[in-house]
């Protein structure tokens, strides 16, 4: 019932408020260029295992509008871009929204598999940064482990000094990956700099 949000949050909200949209009248094109330096948006598909609403709460804080795909039982359609504006927040183990969540161990592995398979045709189609997660055999995991290559790249972001003390194989299995890269860093020193950097 308190939200307690961090950089992260506020950096990620930020770049995404200011993003372009898809269809902008010239006046508001010629603005947002000035504070954001990219034709194209940086990102409308966030992937999230959280069951907490922080991203939301700073969505509305920049006022950039989202829906939500919050049920463990992922429908492929839904995970298509559309042509709307509209950031899409995918919670994949579901949210406080929600009766249905899949938090233990048994319920993991009775969906990710199959919700590992719904992911990757959008895994495959983008760039990837995960931040601050430490690779828990889950969907993301499998989705992630189920992609031969990122051609689009991957970058994923940790406090770990060395990721082989503190990941799953699983998730060392994606970092091995062509097209795949570890940074340690904070997630928010992260999302500062891609903020300045955008």
């Amino acid at each position: 019932d308190r939200p307690r949000l961090n950089a992260a949050h506020f950096f990620l909200a930020s770049i995404l408020g200011t993003q372009p949209n898809k269809t902008e009248r010239s006046s508001t094109r010629q603005f947002a260029k000035k504070l954001f330096k990219f034709q194209a948006a940086f990102s409308r598909l966030i992937f999230t295992t959280n069951f907490d609403p922080f991203l939301q709460v700073a969505l509305q804080v920049a006022g950039r509008l989202y829906f939500m795909s919050d049920t463990p039982d992922l429908v492929p359609d839904d995970l298509v871009e559309n042509q709307t504006n509209a950031v899409h927040l995918a919670y994949v183990h579901g949210s406080i929204h929600r009766h249905a969540q899949i938090a233990d161990e048994r319920a993991i592995q009775a969906i990710k598999e199959r919700n590992a398979q719904v992911l990757v045709p959008a895994l495959k189609r983008h760039g990837i940064i995960v931040i601050g997660y430490s690779g828990w055999d889950d969907v993301i995991v499998e989705a992630l482990a189920t992609c031969e290559k990122f051609e689009q790249g991957l970058i994923w972001i940790d406090l770990a000094p060395n990721p082989s003390t503190v990941f799953k194989p699983r998730a060392l299995e994606v970092l091995r990956k062509t097209g795949a890269c570890y940074v340690q860093c904070s997630a928010g020193r992260f999302m500062a700099k891609l903020n300045t950097g955008l």
